[in-house]
């Protein structure tokens, strides 16, 4: 009996990492062309930070066993710490101002609509992650 039980949780951990791993491959996918390809006032500055919050939501439900909602929830608190801390020049603070890519992840300038952007994102997590739900839950008979 605790084989097939062994089997299941396998199973479904592989369904985890290839579903929501491919999920983090289409928004980085989404993400980079917008980096690439968009130049608006509107895409391109707001698309990419409402697509912060899924994408990285994805890739962390693909590596861990975290619950998804908490893992939306994090990561949207994260962004949100990063933005203030931008606000502070923690790019600076952390003696990093000379390194071009940590100025590009971190950022240098507060925004925010930035914390709008990823408030967004992280509805439009809780949207889907609340459909997946739904649509794999056990039907009644």
């Amino acid at each position: 009996m605790g084989c097939g039980i062994n089997a299941s949780m396998a199973r479904l951990a592989r369904v985890r990492v290839v579903s929501y791993g491919s999920a983090f491959l289409l928004l980085l996918g989404v993400a980079v062309w917008i980096a690439l390809k968009v130049d608006d006032d509107l895409v391109r500055p707001l698309g990419g930070d409402v697509l912060v919050i899924p994408l990285l939501h994805c890739l962390l439900c693909a590596i861990t066993t975290a619950p998804p909602s908490l893992v939306a929830l994090g990561v949207y608190l994260f962004a949100c710490a990063i933005e203030v801390g931008q606000a502070f020049d923690l790019v600076t603070m952390l003696h990093l101002q000379d390194c071009p890519v940590m100025r590009v992840a971190i950022g240098t300038v507060f925004d925010p609509r930035d914390i709008v952007a990823y408030a967004l994102g992280y509805g439009l997590t809780m949207l889907v992650e609340w459909a997946r739900r739904r649509a794999f839950r056990p039907r009644a008979s």
